[in-house]
């Protein structure tokens, strides 16, 4: 009888190590106080995206996206743009959210 793969792994070792790259990447922001605050670590974050799904997000075209998001105001660019006030920084071929904006001071 085959095993089946564990819930959110594949059989695939290569995508295994991509999965466990990425959750740790993305814990490793959501708990760093560089990024975000005591007040963000109890509002919900949103998950990592895809190009085309963080496009939507900001709604504009994922080619502007993938354009900005090696130049060093992405994070601002994004903020301004994302309807929460999230910046997002381009990882291991996802969009992770890492800092919210200030938009009630």
């Amino acid at each position: 009888m085959p095993s089946e793969p564990l819930e959110g792994w594949s059989s695939s070792p290569s995508n295994n190590f991509e999965a466990s790259e990425n959750q740790r990447f993305r814990t490793d922001l959501i708990h760093d106080d560089e990024y975000l605050t005591d007040t963000l670590r109890n509002q919900e974050v949103p998950s990592p995206h895809k190009q085309v799904a963080l496009a939507q997000r900001l709604k504009c075209y994922p080619s502007t996206i993938n354009r900005n998001r090696n130049k060093p105001n992405f994070k601002k660019w994004t903020q301004e743009r994302d309807p929460d006030g999230w910046g997002w920084v381009y990882r291991y071929g996802l969009y992770y959210p890492i800092e919210k904006a200030n938009l009630y001071p």
